[in-house]
């Protein structure tokens, strides 16, 4: 049983597409023509352009202060369109920070755009509206906001709101996608990268190509059971081929945060395509750019998607699982949350854990109810059928399997599968169409047969520049190749996360001794401090360190923390005498953080406590312990809260284990004695 990807889909305020290279230029260009203009009716016009281009590329933050001082010019120049044009603007500006007050500010806008027959202040309130109802999963609502919006922009006004249209549209597309409605997804979807090539905006067309993608994505899935196997390699193309040209125009285009959706789009592909090697360099590369940018959704389908990389590893796989979900939560997105609870279902079947795994079906399918997602719920169906036929319950096997055959034919019928066929012909046809009308506009015979004739040219650079991005893909690929390269530079940056205020006290200690005129204490622990931060900057760099040199440094780090600390713990290092310390090699900077842990939050808030470090042999292998006499993992932690310094060093072992010759193995519970922590680090010795 393989976990199936679902592509991410660019919709509304869910993905940031921030304004970058030319698009920037132009604002920072707008920014100081407004600088040096001073007529109101001139700086209206300014910034009605400045707050288009946050309001497109949803920085919110940025679009209040401009949005207040065109509402300003707005009562200044008695302007009615202008005041309205700022109220859109300014309900827009709480959509991420402030629902109530959004949602309240957005429909008043609506209302007032509405009465007047304002059109771009219904399309912009409309747009906003339907795009947070669909994070919310209330798609009847959302639709009907977005179509709203879209049918309030007459021809008059369609030239200069091109660029929201194809905004209303694409959404549209990500209602129905998310409903598994891909009829209905695909048609409008083509309607919003009409539009967007139309507009000729770089962002428009990423954004449009790469809800195409997804959507294609989705129709050349298997489970989706759309046409044949030779239909689905079709579809599988054309979502490979929107998915690189959507990353190639977010490198130059957009946000690190589209970067980022590209990224994963494309690292889905190829898991889908079992290619681990290019799945885990792109997958990897957007849980970067979601990490830098705070950017939940991308976080959890990220690693959702990742976790189809380990389904031979149960727990590597539910661990990636796990961190899916807690991200979904803070995206506030039942709907990925729903998607990662199936793929959780399907690796406790793996282990044959069918309670559990019934359980979560039951609670999903009920979620997926009420979302109205029929994709989801006719995977819940299947998922269910297959529990309850492995226990031999034919009865309530069957009743699951009727209703996932329901789902199943509503979804993925002949009458389905034909009407996009003639969506995508009509699309193909359509684009043709409008080139000749507009050849036929520029009224001259000798001009289309010129341009006849470019086409070919056209063809060719395009063919070009193709053939260049694959190139350009190959020798990535080859790069790829080289991945116990890519993993130790990986390693390193998760190797170490030292506490800014460790290194301040520990200064300041030092300069106490200074000050007090003790300059044998204060010249014996600069030392020590000099020669930590040495190590610290010499281990980095190295993929294996000698047991008497990890040791050395835990040595140097506890006494400095010892002088910041006033002496308030004791600390003891036993080396079993079997071990050869000297010759003996394992990663380095594994201990630090479980050490840095049972300082502060073990017995950060004693007096007298006391951590033993022990490093003993087991086999081949070295038994590598840290305990404290504090409070006990139970009491020193709050149960919600996840470790940073934790996720860092489940992440980094994670990687290792990749390449190592035996896996690493770590265990955090109480002591013997009940009272304090234990972790135990089990890790291969090398020569």
């Amino acid at each position: 049983m393989l976990i199936q990807v679902r592509f991410l889909v660019m919709i509304g305020l869910l993905t940031a597409i921030a304004a970058t290279g030319r698009a920037q230029n132009k604002i920072d260009s707008l920014k100081a023509e407004l600088r040096q203009t001073t007529a109101p009716e001139k700086r209206a016009e300014i910034l009605s352009v400045i707050s288009e281009s946050f309001f497109s590329s949803t920085r919110y933050d940025s679009l209040g202060k401009y949005a207040d001082e065109l509402l300003a010019l707005g009562t200044r120049l008695n302007s009615q369109e202008i005041s309205l044009l700022a109220g859109a603007y300014k309900a827009q500006s709480f959509a991420r920070g402030d629902s109530v007050t959004f949602f309240k500010q957005a429909n008043e806008a609506l209302q007032q755009s509405q009465a007047a027959g304002f059109s771009p202040g219904v399309a912009i309130s409309c747009l906003g509206l339907g795009s947070r109802l669909l994070t919310l999963g209330q798609y009847d609502q959302a639709r009907e906001y977005l179509l709203r919006g879209f049918n309030a922009i007459d021809d008059r006004a369609a030239l200069n709101l091109i660029g929201i249209k194809s905004d209303l549209i694409r959404t549209v597309s990500a209602v129905y996608h998310h409903q598994g409605r891909y009829t209905e997804a695909l048609d409008y979807g083509l309607q919003s990268s009409r539009l967007a090539e139309k507009s000729k905006e770089a962002i428009q067309i990423l954004k449009s190509y790469l809800n195409l993608s997804g959507l294609y994505g989705e129709l050349s899935s298997p489970e989706n059971g759309l046409g044949t196997a030779q239909d689905r390699q079709r579809y599988h193309a054309e979502a490979k081929k929107y998915m690189k040209l959507s990353y190639a125009l977010s490198i130059t285009n957009a946000s690190q945060r589209s970067q980022g959706a590209t990224a994963f789009n494309l690292g889905s592909l190829y898991a889908e395509d079992r290619q681990t090697d290019s799945a885990r360099y792109y997958l990897n590369e957007a849980i970067r750019l979601g990490l830098t940018t705070n950017f939940h959704e991308l976080l959890s389908n990220a690693y959702r998607a990742k976790s189809t990389l380990y389904v031979v590893n149960p727990d590597s796989a539910l661990y990636y699982l796990d961190l899916a979900h807690e991200h979904a939560a803070l995206a506030l997105n039942p709907i990925t949350g729903i998607a990662t609870s199936l793929d959780k279902v399907k690796i406790l079947i793996l282990q044959k854990k069918w309670r559990e795994a019934e359980i979560l079906a039951t609670k999903t399918l009920a979620g997926a109810r009420e979302l109205k997602l029929l994709n989801d719920q006719r995977s819940a169906y299947q998922l269910l059928y297959e529990i309850n036929v492995a226990q031999q319950r034919y009865q309530i096997a069957l009743e699951h399997y009727i209703n996932f055959g329901i789902l199943r034919d509503s979804i993925t019928n002949e009458k389905n599968f034909a009407r996009i066929e003639e969506l995508k012909a009509r699309y193909e046809s359509d684009l043709k169409d409008s080139e000749i009308k507009e050849l036929e506009q520029r009224g001259s015979i000798q001009a289309l047969e010129i341009r006849q004739k470019n086409f070919w040219l056209v063809g060719t650079a395009v063919a070009a520049l193709l053939m260049a991005l694959i190139l350009f893909l190959y020798f990535r690929q080859r790069a790829l190749n080289q991945k116990q390269r890519a993993l130790a530079i990986e390693n390193r940056f998760l190797r170490f996360q030292l506490d800014p205020h460790f290194l301040s006290n520990a200064l300041v200690s030092i300069q106490r001794f200074m000050l007090d005129n003790d300059a044998p204490r204060a010249s014996q622990y600069l030392a020590k401090f000099s020669k930590l931060m040495r190590q610290l900057l010499e281990y980095s760099r190295q993929d294996l360190i000698s047991i008497e040199e990890e040791i050395d440094l835990l040595r140097n780090y506890l006494d400095i923390q010892k002088l910041r600390m006033k002496e308030r713990f004791n600390y003891r290092i036993e080396v079993d005498p079997s071990l050869s310390v000297t010759d003996s090699r394992i990663p380095p900077m594994l201990a630090q953080p479980f050490v840095e842990n049972a300082l502060e939050h073990g017995i950060g808030d004693r007096d007298n406590g006391n951590i033993v470090i022990s490093f003993s042999a087991q086999g081949d292998q070295l038994l590598l312990t840290i305990e404290d006499d504090g409070a006990g993992i139970l009491l020193s932690q709050n149960p919600n809260h996840k470790s940073l310094s934790t996720t860092i060093i489940h992440e980094r072992i994670a990687v290792l284990n990749q390449s190592a010759k035996q896996p690493i193995r770590l265990q955090i519970g109480p002591c013997a004695t009940g009272s304090g922590t234990r972790v135990t680090l089990t890790l291969p010795i090398y020569s």
